[in-house]
C-alpha cells in the first residue's frame, strides 16, 4: 500500500455485494487505506454480473462510470469525474446512492442477542445488553439456511433479483441459533458491513460457524443480505471464547412490516468447513450484532 500510494494513481474499483472469488469486504479495505483519486462501486450480482451487459455493448452504470473515469484521468478531459462521489453503491432494488468515503456509507445501530425461547426456540435483537443466558446447538448437522450456490446464486440476485432465500420457521433450532428483529415500521436501509460479536463454547477443537443476516418479512419469507463463514481452530473444548466477525459488504432495502433475522449454523455446503457431527456449540452472553 505504501508503495502503491507513493505514487497517488487513480484507482477505479467496481465490484459485486455477492462476489463468491473476490469478496468486497476485501476492496473496501484496499480503498479504504488508499489515498489518491479513488472510486469504489458496489452493486449485487456475482464475480462480474453487474457489468455483464455492458460487456456486450448495452448500457450499464458501471462502464459508463470508467470510460469518464479513463477520459477525465487519461486525457485530462473536464468531465466532473473527479466530483462525483467516491463511493456508490445499489441496492438490490437498483438505487444508486453516494457517499463521501466509506466511513460515510453507515451509521451502525447494536442489537443485543437474547436467550432462544418458546416453541420456536428464537431469540431476539435487543436494544439493551442482554446477560446470563446460554443455548446450545448440535454442530455438523446441515439446515436450511445456507449461502446459496457459489456464482449461481449471486447471478439470479443481480441480473434478475431472485435473492437466496429461506422460510425461517423451518431452520431446525436444534442445530441453528436463530435471533429475529422487531419490525420496521418504516423502510429501512442496511448499508454497509455488519459486525457480529459472539461468545461461544464448543465441544471440539475445531468448528465451523456460519452467519446469515436475512430480511424476513411477517410469515418469516426470508431473502438473505449477507453472510459469512468463520472456523474457530484449536480451541479449548468446554472453553468459551469471544468471536468478532465482519459479514460482507451490502446495500439492502428492508421494507417497512419487514425485519432482520440473524442466523448462525455450522454447515454450508459452498464452505468446506471443520464442523465435527455430535460435536455442540453453546452460545452465550455477550453477543451483539451491529448493522
Amino acid at each position: 500500500m505504501d508503495r502503491i500510494n507513493a505514487n497517488k494513481p487513480a484507482v477505479f474499483l467496481a465490484n459485486a455485494f455477492e462476489d463468491s472469488i473476490f469478496p468486497p469486504s476485501q476492496y473496501t479495505d484496499f480503498f479504504t487505506r488508499l489515498t489518491g483519486p479513488k472510486r469504489l462501486l458496489l452493486a449485487h450480482g456475482d464475480h462480474s454480473t453487474p457489468e455483464v451487459p455492458g460487456a456486450i455493448g448495452l448500457p450499464n452504470e458501471t462502464w459508463d462510470e470508467l470510460v469518464l473515469w479513463l477520459r477525465h484521468y487519461l486525457t485530462g478531459a473536464d468531465n466532473g469525474a473527479d466530483t462525483e462521489a467516491a463511493v456508490q453503491l445499489k441496492s438490490q432494488r437498483g438505487v444508486w446512492r453516494g457517499y463521501p468515503n466509506w466511513s460515510a456509507v453507515s451509521q451502525p445501530r447494536t442489537s443485543y442477542l437474547s436467550k432462544p425461547t418458546g416453541l420456536t426456540r428464537t431469540g431476539s435483537l435487543q436494544p439493551q445488553p442482554q446477560d446470563g443466558w446460554t443455548s446450545a446447538i448440535g454442530a455438523g448437522v446441515p439446515t436450511v439456511a445456507d449461502s446459496g450456490v457459489a456464482l449461481v446464486s449471486g447471478a439470479l440476485q443481480g441480473l434478475l433479483s431472485i435473492p437466496t432465500g429461506v422460510a425461517t420457521p423451518l431452520i431446525d433450532r436444534s442445530f441453528a441459533g436463530v435471533w429475529s428483529g422487531p419490525a420496521y415500521s418504516t423502510a429501512a436501509t442496511v448499508n454497509g458491513i455488519p459486525k457480529l460479536h459472539l461468545t461461544v463454547k464448543p465441544s471440539a477443537r475445531d468448528t465451523s460457524l456460519f452467519a446469515y443476516l436475512y430480511d424476513a418479512d411477517a410469515l418469516g419469507v426470508a431473502s438473505l443480505i449477507s453472510h459469512k463463514p468463520f472456523t474457530l481452530r484449536g480451541a479449548t473444548p468446554g472453553k468459551a471464547v469471544p468471536i468478532d466477525l465482519r459479514l460482507e459488504a451490502t446495500s439492502w432495502e428492508v421494507p417497512a412490516g419487514h425485519h432482520l433475522v440473524l442466523v448462525v449454523d455450522t454447515v454450508d455446503p459452498r464452505y468446506l468447513g471443520r464442523s465435527t457431527l455430535g460435536s455442540t456449540v453453546t452460545f452465550s452472553s455477550p453477543s451483539w450484532i451491529s448493522v
